[in-house]
């Protein structure tokens, strides 16, 4: 996700004459981040896309101390690392210039029943992390929804012609 993501986006900015100052990347365990940090704060970058999965709060206090957080800059986050229900006072504060789309994934609705109780039904050994009484991640559903929306379309299509 976050590498693949990245790289398109690298790509793709070329096409639209954005600049790209530094690429950083470190692993999801890493607790000191100020090699990272160091690299964006010295390439003068004002405005920092973060393809963030997990723990997002940890690179907004590390990015505070590395002072890329405030007036001057703004980030712009993917929504899987975005932990709102995890915030206290101290990171609500530093969110001042963070921008990120967060997803609403209805966990109720005819569709979504009929795809829990498909996911369910799922043999785990063929299927891993699926089966009896486990939930799916929002990926999964995602690509549930947008695999039915694609088949409503295609459907749509084929009866008008």
């Amino acid at each position: 996700y976050g590498i693949d993501t990245s790289i398109t986006f690298i790509d793709v900015a070329k096409d639209y004459d954005i600049t790209i100052h530094t690429f950083q990347q470190y692993l999801i365990d890493q607790t000191n981040l100020s090699v990272e940090l160091g690299e964006i704060k010295r390439s003068d970058a004002r405005v920092i896309v973060a393809f963030v999965l997990l723990d997002f709060q940890n690179l907004v206090l590390a990015a505070n101390e590395s002072e890329l957080i405030g007036e001057n800059y703004v980030w712009f986050v993917s929504h899987p690392g975005l932990d709102l229900d995890g915030l206290n006072s101290t990171t609500v504060e530093l969110y001042q210039g963070i921008i990120a789309s967060i997803q609403y994934i209805p966990d109720s609705g005819p569709t979504y029943d009929d795809f829990i109780k498909r996911w369910q039904a799922l043999d785990p050994i063929e299927n891993p992390g699926a089966g009896p009484g486990t939930i799916p991640s929002s990926f999964s559903i995602l690509r549930y929804d947008m695999f039915i929306t694609a088949c409503i379309a295609a459907d749509t299509i084929d009866k008008n012609g």
